[in-house]
């Protein structure tokens, strides 16, 4: 059963839009699919200086990001196929 995008998320969806101004950007920012976030984004949408005092959307920072890969990278619990994943997905990262 797909999950029920409520107020507050839909909120957050169009901030994370207007911040990044892409689908796949705010997608990742709030957890959710690219198309989630293009189904959720309101035309014309502003945030108002209550709603920016109310509720700011946080993001991990870039290093903490980048260590639990590295943790991940050698954890013994993952497969040889999630490893050989692991490691594409690093070296993309480091462009």
């Amino acid at each position: 059963m797909a999950k029920r995008i409520g107020v507050e998320e839909i909120k957050l969806i169009n901030e994370a839009y207007l911040h990044y101004g892409t689908y796949a950007a705010a997608a990742r920012a709030v957890g959710c699919s690219p198309s989630t976030v293009k189904k959720y984004v309101v035309d014309d949408y502003k945030v108002t200086p209550a709603a920016r005092e109310h509720k700011e959307i946080v993001f991990a920072p870039v290093d903490e990001v980048v260590q639990s890969l590295q943790v991940m990278k050698s954890a013994s619990c993952l497969t040889p196929r999630e490893k050989s994943e692991l490691k594409s997905i690093w070296k993309d990262m480091n462009f």
